[in-house]
């Protein structure tokens, strides 16, 4: 049961990798802006964010096959962590743009509140991943146990 709800909560995440990088594909305008608001280049700015549609796709992808879920399992975590940083930067500025994320994070009319939104939920799904993680290993040492020749290359 554990198995079958980390690899739920995987897809989970895959869809909003999927989602973030939808966003971003049909109107980059708002993370780009955002992006320009605290002093980056437009030029750098639209730049970063077809690198970041391009990561969260990968990632996106990569979470729903069997064989790369660790690796990107691992980044998205180091992407969420990442995101949470930017988020808490948001919040030391006055008056804060919104964070750019689409439609993911703009439940709030207040830019601050929808990063500590942002905040909240990065943490709870870099957490649910790293269990996700924990829960596959040791599936993965059970099953050696008992299969030996299942572990081997």
């Amino acid at each position: 049961a554990k198995l079958y709800i980390a690899r739920l909560f995987r897809i989970f995440v895959s869809v909003v990798f999927l989602a973030a990088a939808g966003s971003k594909l049909i109107d980059p305008s708002p993370t780009t802006k955002a992006l320009v608001m605290i002093g980056v280049s437009s030029n750098l700015a639209f730049l970063f964010v077809f690198v970041l549609l391009f990561v969260e796709l990968v990632i996106g992808a990569s979470l729903l096959v069997v064989s790369r879920q660790e690796i990107a399992s691992i980044a998205a975590i180091w992407i969420f962590g990442l995101f949470t940083f930017y988020l808490c930067y948001l919040l030391t500025l006055k008056s804060p743009p919104q964070c750019g994320c689409g439609d993911l994070l703009t439940m709030f009319a207040d830019a601050k509140n929808n990063a500590i939104f942002g905040i909240c939920r990065n943490l709870l799904l870099a957490i649910g991943l790293f269990a996700s993680l924990k829960v596959q290993d040791s599936t993965s040492r059970n099953i050696g146990e008992f299969y030996p020749e299942s572990t081997r290359n």
